[in-house]
């Protein structure tokens, strides 16, 4: 990594943790993000009576609501709040599958 690629990351607010290659252990949080969206997916699907070759539309809606609902991680704000500044509406939110 370059000096210029590591203060644009400080200057953004983005901590950078390298892991070493093929050693997916060290990838705890990735990878238990993607069970946790692999499991709301397949509850939606399963809930809703939808197909099965909807899946990728179930997980694109699961990182969505991810990112529209608060988080621990940013000491109770949504991303969207986080980096709009202002919480964001969900007054239109359908219901998955209709």
């Amino acid at each position: 990594m370059s000096k210029q690629f590591s203060t644009h990351l400080k200057s953004q607010g983005t901590v950078c943790c390298l892991t070493v290659h093929d050693t997916p252990k060290e990838n705890g949080v990735s990878k238990h993000l993607n069970h946790i969206l692999l499991e709301h997916a397949c509850t939606m699907l399963i809930m809703s009576d939808l197909p099965k070759f909807v899946w990728m539309e179930s997980i694109r809606h699961s990182v969505w609501l991810k990112n529209w609902t608060s988080t621990h991680a940013l000491n109770g704000k949504a991303p969207y709040k986080h980096l709009h500044g202002k919480p964001p509406s969900l007054a239109g939110l359908l219901e998955w599958g209709t």
